[in-house]
């Protein structure tokens, strides 16, 4: 008898069942991943323009925008999520399941903006202190400038600014180390006002080593701030920082932001729906500061404003609707899991049963085991890029107005953790292709009829085995049955 040398070869079956293994992990990543992260998010980019960032202050401070977000507006970045949760909890409760949705949103939108706009609070911060320091510096200096001279416009007091080295890059560095003693946190007006008016000190003292030995500014070389005038300095710094601070006194920009977009939305909901219409929680708010409880956090006020808001578009057939949507969602996630689940079922049972043929056919979560991305990811993105198109956008401006100017502002992008069944639908692709070829020589070799010498003579027919070897009695049956997909 020959033998071969050598190490014998993997058998296919080995080899097909660590792809089963690839698959059964794909599969239950394809299920699970709804679980760990948002089933659906809608991501809005809106660019928030230096007019809106005025009508967010109102009258509170005097300040040009322009200076903090500049020209092109400053970016805002938010995100609205369902979850799992969200969409399942529909068919236990429905109503309540609308309101955790709403709830869940809202706090992480604020979150959002509050975070985005720490950065417009900032630059706005600083600006605000740079023109204080500038405004009574140059109010004091145009005082002794116009003794001799008579009056003198601004811009021929900034020019004289301009000469003695008081320019806006030299007052920002020195209004810069006040901001960041406002964003250390613990800063009160007290502290602030004390800072601004070391600063003022700071400033005319350089004013007047500048102005030294020059002819022109000799009665401002000469000059003092009397106590007076840093009186009346110290009195305007007050007012200004007053409008930026909490009741308690304290100065905290996440909270100035949120007070500021909590009286925007205000406004927009008193517009809307009659300033007389204040909402449960705004109620329940000033009731707790009536009976001597804590006053509301800017981050609270915002919350219950952005409730509020949200409650006067989202009416009771609209809450129906969205039920139903959930509905619509909860049946198309299960179904798009349903496909990942039947490969795993027959994993097991090929399994359990010692299937001679281990491969498993994957056609239906390669076309179907996605849907859930495909229907609410990729073909709405793809409608939102069409809708983004310049003719488009041309066409519809005409017909919907000003609705339409908002829109051209927001930046749409959806997403959604149903990615992950695309990329497992690509791997399981390839898989099936492999399946395919070892499915075909398994049928071929088990059909195939060779000859063997099964007493030491010849001339009995026999099917070898895949591993080359006689089949024993029962094996035939079963190794021609190789081809038959179970």
């Amino acid at each position: 008898m020959n033998e071969t040398s050598g190490s014998k070869p993997l058998d296919k079956r080995k080899i097909v069942w660590i792809f089963n293994i690839v698959v059964a992990i794909i599969s239950l990543l394809s299920i699970l991943c709804y679980f760990f992260g948002p089933v659906w998010q809608i991501k809005l980019s809106y660019t928030l323009t230096a007019d809106q960032l005025l009508e967010m202050t109102g009258d509170a401070l005097n300040f040009d925008a322009k200076e903090v977000i500049g020209e092109d507006g400053e970016k805002l970045d938010l995100a609205i999520s369902l979850s799992a949760g969200h969409v399942l909890g529909a068919f236990t409760s429905a109503e309540e399941t609308v309101d955790k949705m709403l709830d869940d949103n809202i706090n992480s939108i604020v979150d959002e903006l509050s975070a985005s706009l720490n950065g417009i609070a900032k630059k706005t911060v600083k600006v605000v202190a740079k023109n204080t320091v500038k405004s009574e510096v140059k109010n004091n200096v145009k005082k002794y400038l116009t003794q001799d001279s008579g009056a003198m416009s601004d811009e021929e007091v900034e020019s004289k600014l301009g000469e003695l080295g008081i320019t806006d890059d030299y007052i920002s560095e020195k209004t810069d180390k006040l901001i960041d003693d406002v964003f250390a946190g613990g800063s009160d007006v007290d502290s602030v006002t004390q800072n601004i008016m070391d600063t003022v000190d700071e400033v005319y003292s350089d004013l007047q080593k500048n102005a030294q030995g020059k002819e022109e500014y000799r009665e401002l070389a000469d000059s003092e701030l009397t106590e007076e005038d840093k009186a009346a300095i110290e009195d305007t710094v007050r007012e200004t920082l007053g409008k930026l601070a909490q009741e308690d006194g304290t100065i905290d920009p996440d909270e100035m932001i949120a007070e500021l977009l909590a009286q925007a939305l205000g406004a927009a909901g008193s517009g809307s729906g009659g300033a007389e219409e204040a909402s449960a929680a705004d109620a329940v708010l000033l009731a707790d500061e009536a009976d001597g409880g804590e006053s509301a956090s800017g981050k609270d006020k915002l919350v219950s404003a952005l409730r509020d808001t949200l409650n006067k578009y989202i009416s009771d057939p609209v809450r129906s609707y969205a039920v139903y949507v959930f509905y619509g969602m909860a049946g198309l996630m299960i179904f798009s899991m349903l496909p990942w689940v039947y490969v795993l079922i027959k994993l097991i049972v090929k399994l359990v049963k010692k299937d001679p043929n281990p491969t498993v056919k994957l056609a239906v979560p390669i076309w179907l085991g996605w849907l859930f991305f495909l229907i609410l990811v990729a073909i709405p993105s793809v409608a939102l890029m069409i809708l983004k198109l310049p003719s488009v956008t041309a066409a519809l401006t005409s017909g919907l107005g000003s609705a339409m100017a908002y829109f051209e502002q927001l930046n749409f992008t959806i997403t959604s953790v149903s990615w992950t069944t695309v990329i497992c639908a690509i791997i399981a692709f390839g898989i099936s292709i492999y399946y395919m070829v070892v499915r075909r020589q398994l049928k071929r070799e088990a059909n195939a009829p060779m000859m063997y010498n099964g007493n030491g003579g010849s001339g009995e027919t026999a099917y070898y085995g895949t591993d080359g070897m006689a089949p024993e009695d029962g094996d035939i049956n079963d190794e021609i049955a190789l081809g038959d997909e179970q």
